[in-house]
């Protein structure tokens, strides 16, 4: 074992320190204190960075939520207000074809009307202008009645007595003319006048046999009337034909197909 001698010794005990263990523990335990608020320090920092970063991921979630559901909310209203524009816009459309098709349609029908009543005024005017005139050359032509004996006379071929039905003023002028008539249609047997004032002037009603024909003025014109207005009433049925005298061309005793039962 080595010797330490007294010249050596003196400087090492000087410089030796004397180690306490009650002072080890007590500055381990502040180490350890030291160490644990060290450690409580990160912890709450961690803590507050944690809640710091959880509350900006919440705020840019609701905020990018909050945009991206106002971006499809406004396309969405876009959309539903389009459809609504659109559905709006064809109902009024549909409303103002609807209108205008009854409008056409009404409009159409009132220019029929007046074309008709146009039409049928213009006509009743011809026909009292017509009438009026025919009696005005009934008037002065004294030959209308002589004809219109004669075409009656016509249309009896066969040998029968005829009794002719005229107005008083157009006797004496078929008196004058009868000769002739009878020279003419000489198949009759005989030709009887009788006056009749309802006849008027230039017309006659021939009666033979069992039949008769009724050649008035009067009658003529409502034939004239009758072969006219029909075209003119195309929506309703067609008023009947009236008979139009026809020439007897047969031998037998029945009477024209187109004379009327005598009384």
């Amino acid at each position: 074992m080595p010797l330490v001698r007294k010249n050596q010794s003196t400087p090492a005990m000087k410089e030796a320190i004397v180690l306490d263990f009650g002072d080890i523990g007590a500055q381990a335990a502040r180490l350890r204190q030291a160490a644990e608020n060290r450690a409580a320090e990160i912890l709450r920092n961690a803590e507050r960075q944690a809640s710091e970063i959880l509350r900006n991921a919440e705020q840019q979630g609701v905020e990018a939520g909050y945009q991206d559901g106002l971006e499809r909310g406004h396309a969405d209203g876009l959309e539903q207000g389009k459809q609504e524009a659109f559905a709006k816009a064809a109902a009024e459309l549909a409303r103002i074809e609807e209108t205008w098709l009854d409008l056409g349609t009404r409009w159409e029908a009132q220019l029929n009307d007046l074309a008709t009543q146009a039409r049928e005024g213009l006509l009743a005017f011809a026909l009292r202008f017509a009438e009026r005139l025919v009696h005005r050359i009934i008037e002065v032509d004294e030959q209308v009645v002589v004809d219109q004996l004669a075409e009656v006379l016509g249309h009896i071929l066969r040998p029968l007595k005829v009794t002719v039905r005229v107005h008083p003023e157009d006797r004496p002028i078929l008196e004058q003319a009868m000769p002739e008539l009878l020279q003419r249609f000489s198949q009759l047997e005989h030709v009887e006048l009788v006056e009749d004032q309802q006849i008027t002037r230039g017309g006659c009603i021939a009666r033979f046999g069992h039949g008769q024909i009724d050649a008035t003025i009067d009658r003529q014109v409502e034939r004239m009337v009758e072969a006219i207005l029909p075209p003119l009433h195309t929506d309703g049925p067609e008023p009947p034909k009236a008979a139009e005298p026809a020439p007897d061309t047969t031998k037998q005793a029945d009477p024209p197909t187109d004379s009327t039962p005598a009384e």
